[in-house]
């Protein structure tokens, strides 16, 4: 007759199988009752029985051909019973039943089936190994519509991406992000591989010391440390190696005593200034090579001008305990005006002072200029008087 589906097949399986020791008579008492022989398999001291040496005495007990001692091991395996089958009831059976099978198109699912697709959960056809594995979205969203790997999608975005960066797309149409959860003493972590190297770049949060680190070219090139300052170079400080660290202050280390630039700055122009230490002294370098420069004159006024600068002794308001030596900034600059930044009496948005600053290392080319006129005068003075005495 026909089935919904493959046919059952008539037969046994193994059900159960008992072990019998130390028994001293000639028959065994079962578990469980047996309608014939025909149902279990008897092996005694692991010799299968003829069934023509056993009599089913009942249906619990099968009595052997001889009297056991008591180290014989006697094993029955029961054996289940035939598969029944059950009659459809009327008019349940259609005739793809009758025809041995359903055709897939009598199905409610969608899509195309075809020796590459498969049937999902939700009841579709996809093409295995494409976009359906790839793709993961909300509900409403069914296309995968970014880069050429795994496409992970809350919202359309109306973004395309880079074909550079497209094996791994988030999507959404606000913010979107991806979180690293690690352990409160572990690392989250992201590594750049080549062929030649597992992590020849990464970036590393360590959440038991709060750093952001990041690695270039196989090693730490820089790191944030949890009070927010800036290391460039290796993890710990004045060692060999490092280059730099901005925090509460700024830090350059160089390994070793020998002259090294710290900080050289440059605009639009080129090279302007530079920080160079050596053993034992530090050097603030601007730019002043002749190569540079034109237009140029002797400082003929250098006595007249200093005379117009007003040095002062006086004390910042911030340090009332601290006398010092210097100049106001406003006065300064019409006489040395490349020595001054800033504007008199200048405020910043919030009302609080902007302040003017000087460079006094600018009054340098007036002060030699003036200290040689005067040289000169002395000379000519002292040469008058010389003449006098020797009349």
């Amino acid at each position: 007759m026909p089935y919904l589906g493959s046919a059952p097949k008539s037969g046994f399986i193994s059900n159960a199988k008992e072990r019998y020791t130390g028994i001293t008579t000639a028959y065994v008492d079962l578990s469980q009752s047996i309608a014939s022989l025909a149902d279990v398999i008897v092996w005694v001291n692991f010799v299968k029985q003829d069934s023509t040496n056993l009599t089913l005495t009942s249906s619990t007990r099968i009595t052997l051909g001889a009297t056991l001692v008591s180290s014989d091991i006697v094993e029955v395996a029961y054996l289940g019973k035939a598969v029944a089958t059950q009659t459809p009831g009327t008019a349940t059976v259609t005739n793809d039943m009758l025809a041995g099978s359903i055709a897939l198109d009598k199905l409610s699912a969608t899509g195309t089936k075809s020796s590459s697709t498969f049937l999902r959960g939700d009841n579709t056809f996809a093409t295995a190994g494409g976009d359906a594995d790839n793709y993961f979205a909300t509900s409403g969203l069914s296309t995968k519509d970014l880069g050429v790997g795994l496409h992970i999608k809350s919202a359309d975005s109306g973004a395309s991406v880079d074909g550079n960066a497209d094996e791994l797309v988030v999507e959404g149409s606000g913010q979107s992000g991806i979180t690293i959860c690690s352990g409160a003493s572990d690392k989250g972590n992201i590594f750049f591989a080549d062929s030649g190297s597992t992590a020849q770049g990464k970036i590393i949060y360590n959440h038991s010391t709060n750093t952001l680190r990041f690695d270039s070219n196989g090693s730490e090139a820089m790191r944030i440390e949890s009070d927010g300052d800036l290391i460039q170079g290796t993890n710990s400080a004045g060692s060999d190696g490092r280059n730099l660290r901005l925090g509460s202050a700024m830090m350059s280390y160089r390994s070793g005593t020998a002259d090294a630039y710290h900080l050289v700055f440059f605009n639009a122009n080129g090279e302007i200034g530079r920080i160079r230490t050596s053993g034992t002294t530090t050097a603030y370098n601007t730019s002043s090579d002749y190569r540079l420069k034109e237009n140029e004159v002797a400082i003929s006024d250098g006595i007249t001008r200093l005379k117009q600068l007003k040095p002062y002794r006086f004390n910042f308001k911030t340090d009332a305990d601290t006398t010092v030596d210097g100049f106001f900034a406003h006065e300064v600059s019409n006489i040395v005006p490349e020595a001054i930044d800033g504007d008199k009496d200048a405020t910043n948005e919030d009302g609080s002072i902007k302040p003017q600053a000087i460079d006094q290392s600018k009054l340098v080319p007036l002060l030699t200029s003036a200290l040689q006129e005067a040289i000169t005068k002395i000379e000519t003075l002292e040469a008058r008087v010389q003449a006098l005495e020797n009349e």
